[in-house]
């Protein structure tokens, strides 16, 4: 299993900490620990995903997956309402709304 921490993945991983692969590893890996209702541990491996540098898509994923797993777990007054964390472009100037004429 890739949560092993003597496994594979994680032997690999520990080389290539921002690789997408690794990021895409443990997305998987946090949906497999919501998917058995182990919450709290997928909330470590989004918390790892936190110290990383990761794309923009990537860290909305992290952060929708861990309010996924905090809501399971009935937690809904977690910190992940008050991240905050930009998880897209920041700058919006290419988001010109118009009403249709």
């Amino acid at each position: 299993m890739i949560g092993q921490p003597t496994g594979a993945f994680q032997q690999a991983a520990q080389k290539r900490t921002d690789d997408a692969l690794f990021v895409r590893g443990l997305l998987l890996l946090g949906e497999t620990y919501l998917g058995l209702k182990e919450y709290r541990a997928g909330e470590e491996v989004m918390d790892r995903l936190a110290e990383r540098n990761l794309p923009p898509e990537s860290g909305w994923q992290r952060l929708y997956l861990l309010a996924r797993l905090q809501l399971a777990d009935q937690r809904t007054d977690s910190s992940v309402a008050n991240d905050d964390e930009p998880v897209g472009p920041t700058d919006r100037s290419h988001q010109h709304f118009r009403r249709p004429t």
